[in-house]
């Protein structure tokens, strides 16, 4: 079986693996906009740390003026057009992943992952603070960027969640580059949202690593500047970007204590991603004894 197989014309069949999960979507009843636009989903990493052990097999079936989304052996759900189906069905199958994560001991966390060498580095901030600006700059630069927005961590290591970077209307403005790599990718809103699967040269791969360097980053208009941080500082920027996944809040703190033990944090703040991208590869460079630099 294929990592991610797009059958029948535009994905009639769709097959991909994510994490721990085979996803199954069955849209050959359905308007071939269905189909279409489900291909947002479909992502090509190779996984080769983890072996499918649950499949999650969905049905997409015209109804009325909308869809019908049926999870096999389930009652299902209605949906008015091809955009609430892209939106629950993204919803279904990452909630069934976030929820094998915390059964299985992992804390996920607002972060982007890379590797430089033989050093993981964790990208951490909220919505907008530019994980996904920063990712498109580093794979142009050769760098392996395994995930730009949700990784997963336990004992130290961290496991990223392989899902299409989601580009939206203007990313080329801050990554110039990019420009050469986006045409003709699955898109939604209008153009508005595009999906594309994070290689220039080789495959994508997915592994499990130990986390050797955090920073936490925001955008700044005047400046691009990095400062090593306390533990206690980092910890509690951690907490505040990690997901609870139980009633209890002890394991996630037990997995945070345990990744900063070993992993040294910085707060970044960025002007262009050219100089983001050149302060990152000087904090991995110079080691964690880097001292506050500014450019």
């Amino acid at each position: 079986m294929p990592r991610a197989a797009l059958c029948a014309g535009i994905a009639a069949l769709i097959d991909f693996q994510l994490l721990w999960f085979r996803v199954r979507i069955d849209a050959t009843k359905a308007h071939p906009s269905a189909a279409e636009v489900l291909s947002f989903l479909v992502q090509n990493a190779h996984q080769d740390d983890l072996e499918p052990t649950r499949t999650l097999q969905l049905e997409v079936a015209d109804r009325g003026c909308g869809f019908q989304l049926r999870e096999f052996g389930s009652i299902g759900q209605w949906v008015a057009d091809s955009t609430e189906l892209l939106d629950a069905v993204y919803q279904l199958v990452h909630q069934r992943v976030f929820d094998e994560a915390t059964f299985r001991g992992w804390v996920r966390l607002h972060s982007a992952t890379f590797d430089l060498g033989s050093t993981r580095c964790l990208l951490v901030g909220p919505s907008g603070a530019g994980k996904t600006t920063l990712s498109c700059a580093l794979v142009l630069n050769g760098i392996d960027v395994q995930a730009d927005e949700n990784t997963f961590i336990r004992g130290g290591v961290a496991l990223p969640l392989p899902r299409p970077f989601h580009l939206k209307a203007g990313m080329e403005h801050y990554v110039p580059c990019l420009r050469e790599h986006t045409g003709g990718l699955p898109a939604v809103r209008e153009g508005a949202v595009r999906a594309w699967c994070p290689r220039v040269d080789g495959p994508w791969t997915i592994d499990k690593r130990r986390v050797d360097l955090i920073v936490f980053i925001r955008r700044d208009a005047h400046s691009t500047r990095a400062e090593r941080l306390e533990t206690a500082s980092a910890f509690g920027s951690l907490l505040e970007h990690s997901y609870r996944g139980s009633e209890t809040i002890r394991p996630v703190v037990r997995e945070l204590a345990t990744v900063l033990r070993n992993a040294p944090a910085f707060s970044m703040t960025w002007r262009t991603a050219v100089e983001a991208v050149d302060q990152l590869q000087t904090l991995i460079k110079s080691g964690p004894t880097t001292p506050t630099s500014e450019r």
